[in-house]
């Protein structure tokens, strides 16, 4: 069988290509590849070890050194100012492989311990090295030919599959090859790979990924099926370029009335534990969402969570809001108010309410803004469908679901919320506090945004309650783990809007459970004029809105994109 049947490589229909955690029950559509010919070695196999971008460095032949440095010179040059000019060697003695720091003024570091300088330690098969605190190359467990053959990569939504059983599109040869073990499947031009629960294991790059999970596999990338050299390939280039970017296609699946009526009836409201609400709101409840048309209209897959949201309602000053259902695994509702914040113009879950009716954002406003693909969906809703109800109704359906509380967001969503990741770090920072813009560096360079290829599904426009028109492009990390979204209005102003952990699993709020801190890295073009650093606020835009560019686009993950769409 060479199609792959309950293929969604991201849980969702839009073209997010950060790594899934599983396929959903989607019927594919795809024909089977033409099989494809075992392969032969062109090459003797050589030990080698990984760069974070995936790049193979073979290690020196017998009896021979190479050196590792910021020196164009080096035999493996590195172009990042934490690397020393002759940062580190590596040497080949009786069959085995030695490294030794050059006196370097970061470190060399193997397995995360710091080297002696001029002391030789042998660098051995799985270890990881370290040019200061940035710079990675893991040793691959095995040899690979120096001349991988090429892999052809399926196309136009086909899949191929791998493995020793007749009828695999790749027949394999190898004995630790098992019989049904590996697919790749083309999805709107991206293709991804899935080890089947092969008994070696699948390698991309030199690393083992996770069993019966989708990865992106990208071309130029070393993919090897068990741990015989036999099994190494090449991924070919792509022969056809991926598509332009298009307009969201707003996929998320209409309810029918009884649908939407089934959900809210097995839906739960948050405790209210001391008996009233914020802003002087009535009790919301079952009866009073459904008579003013609030229960669930459209429902949406993010990994293994469905979250169901009513028709957009106006909250007043130009906010818009809507009832969120959030439906886990074991098929658990839990009633939710999203909202748009007129700031950041970024969807929202509030998590809890002060008595004059301020808004609780979790632990942090990265804790609190729904996942991306979310963001989309509900852009495209409230661009054209907002309802406009009366103030006491909305205040009812947001405020009369809400619990009050103090500044600390409820227990179980803290519970349900781990520590933020930082990327990165600004590595100076300016006198009033705020970082240096253009001294932000990423921690691992794998971590910072791809714009090599343009985004496919996943550019939009919408109104920005600030900005006026906006467009939003999102783009996957070089390691594929993270996605980062970034909007642009119509005076040329661009800022980082949301950065997150693709894979992260959702809270019962529908946030992801896994935070990335933004800080100042993702300071919008258009801020409060008192939150934006001393000597960078620019003209009045409207009301207590100032012109932040100054600062937004000296921020190198900015300016990238900026360099990406051709602007200065």
């Amino acid at each position: 069988m060479n199609t792959v049947n309950g293929f969604s490589p991201l849980g969702v229909h839009f073209g997010n290509t950060a790594r899934p955690v599983a396929p959903a029950p989607v019927q594919s559509t795809a024909q089977p590849a033409p099989p494809q010919e075992t392969a032969t070695l062109s090459g003797a196999p050589r030990p080698v070890c990984f760069r974070q971008d995936g790049q193979a460095v073979y290690l020196p032949k017998a009896g021979e050194q190479m050196t590792l440095g910021r020196d164009a010179k080096c035999t493996v040059p590195f172009q990042d100012g934490e690397v020393s000019r002759q940062h580190a060697r590596i040497a080949e003695k009786d069959g085995k492989y030695y490294l030794q720091d050059s006196n370097s003024t970061n470190g060399t570091y193997l397995n995360g311990q710091r080297l002696e300088p001029g002391q030789w330690v042998e660098y051995k098969p799985g270890d990881s090295l370290s040019l200061g605190q940035k710079i990675e190359l893991t040793r691959s467990p095995h040899d690979l030919p120096e001349q991988l053959p090429q892999l052809t990569l399926p196309q136009n939504n086909q899949a191929i599959t791998i493995g020793r059983e007749v009828g695999n599109s790749l027949q394999t040869s190898w004995p630790d090859s098992s019989r049904s073990h590996a697919v790749i499947q083309n999805k709107d031009g991206q293709n991804w790979i899935m080890d089947r629960g092969s008994s070696n294991g699948t390698l991309l790059n030199g690393k083992k990924i996770p069993s019966q999970q989708w990865v992106v596999l990208n071309p130029g990338a070393k993919v090897q099926f068990g741990f015989s050299p036999q099994g190494a390939f090449n991924v070919a280039a792509a022969e056809q370029p991926l598509p332009a970017a298009q307009s969201l296609k707003t996929a998320f699946n209409a309810l029918s009335p009884q649908q939407g009526q089934a959900i809210l009836a097995r839906a739960e409201f948050a405790a209210n534990p001391l008996g009233f609400r914020a802003a002087g709101a009535a009790e919301c409840t079952k009866d009073f969402l459904l008579a003013q048309g609030l229960e669930p209209k459209t429902t949406f897959e993010c990994g293994d969570t469905k979250v169901h949201f009513s028709q957009p309602y106006s909250l007043g000053d130009n906010r818009a809001a809507c009832v969120g259902y959030v439906e886990n695994k074991d098929g658990q509702i839990d009633i939710r108010a999203f909202y748009r914040s007129n700031s950041q113009g970024l969807w929202r879950a509030a998590s809890h309410a002060g008595f004059n009716g301020w808004i609780g954002k979790g632990t942090g406003e990265e804790s609190t803004n729904l996942p991306i693909p979310l963001q989309m969906a509900l852009h495209s809703q409230a661009g054209h469908q907002v309802k406009n109800v009366p103030e006491e109704v909305a205040r009812q359906a947001f405020y009369g679901s809400l619990p009050v509380g103090s500044n600390k967001p409820p227990k179980e969503l803290e519970q349900e919320l781990h520590e933020p990741q930082h990327l990165g770090s600004f590595q100076a920072k300016l006198a009033d506090g705020y970082g240096r813009p253009e001294s932000y560096r990423f921690h691992d360079p794998a971590d910072a945004p791809d714009f090599t290829h343009d985004p496919t599904n996943i550019s939009y426009s919408f109104d920005h309650p600030v900005h006026g028109k906006v467009e939003a492009n999102c783009f996957r990390s070089k390691s594929g783990e993270c996605s980062f979204m970034f909007y642009r209005d119509s005076s040329g102003r661009s800022w980082l809007a949301q950065m997150e952990k693709s894979n992260s699993p959702l809270t019962s709020w529908g946030t992801r459970s896994d935070p990335i801190e933004h800080g100042d890295l993702a300071m919008p073009a258009v801020e409060y004029r008192q939150q934006i650093p001393q000597d960078y606020a620019g003209p009045q835009i409207t009301g207590s809105y100032a012109d932040a560019s100054a600062y937004v686009h000296k921020l190198p993950v900015v300016a990238d994109y900026r360099m990406h769409l051709g602007l200065r």
